[in-house]
């Protein structure tokens, strides 16, 4: 029912993967997400912003405006540190 509260802003980057960038920015104790196609696909469609709220500290939740379901972010390290976030079904690293 009530947030949790986390440094959000310790997740806000740039995350890329093959045809997809996810810019996140803190805001007000979340986090915004802005996905975007990239390459080719990048014509296909606009992109889409919503607001992540925290469930602990590496998950989020969010859903698209008019969306009944929510999706989650998830956000992890590899072994060697490498941050990236696991959002629905696919897992895109940090770039910066």
């Amino acid at each position: 029912a009530e947030p949790v509260r986390v440094d959000a802003a310790r997740y806000a980057g740039r995350y890329e993967r093959a045809g997809a960038r996810l810019t996140i920015t803190e805001r007000e104790g979340g986090l915004r997400l802005r996905m975007e196609a990239t390459g080719e696909l990048a014509a296909l469609d606009e992109p889409v912003e919503l607001d992540l709220v925290p469930v602990d500290e590496v998950t989020f939740v969010g859903r698209r405006e008019g969306d009944p379901d929510y999706m989650s972010a998830v956000f992890y390290e590899l072994p060697d540190g490498s941050p990236y976030v696991h959002l629905g079904a696919r897992a895109t690293p940090r770039t910066s």
